[in-house]
């Protein structure tokens, strides 16, 4: 890998999903399942699924990383 196409540390942010990442979140999520067969089903994925709550006060998190340089989802 040459080192203009190598992403450092600080060049990313590490944050909780939103809504707002269904999108980008359903591409990767897609490639991984062409790539490696990780069991994804489409149908089932919704936009609040990384919005996962299953007891009170305890929440499962769905984690992000985004390019500070551009904001996209990676």
């Amino acid at each position: 890998m040459s080192d203009d196409l190598l992403i450092k540390e600080e060049d990313i942010i590490i944050r909780n999903y939103r809504t707002s990442d269904y999108q980008a979140t359903l591409n990767i999520l897609l490639e991984l399942q062409s790539k490696f067969n990780i069991g994804f089903v489409e149908s089932k994925w919704r936009e609040t699924s990384g919005l996962r709550q299953f007891k009170p006060n305890l929440k499962r998190i769905t984690l992000i990383a985004e390019l500070k340089s551009t904001g996209d989802v990676a």
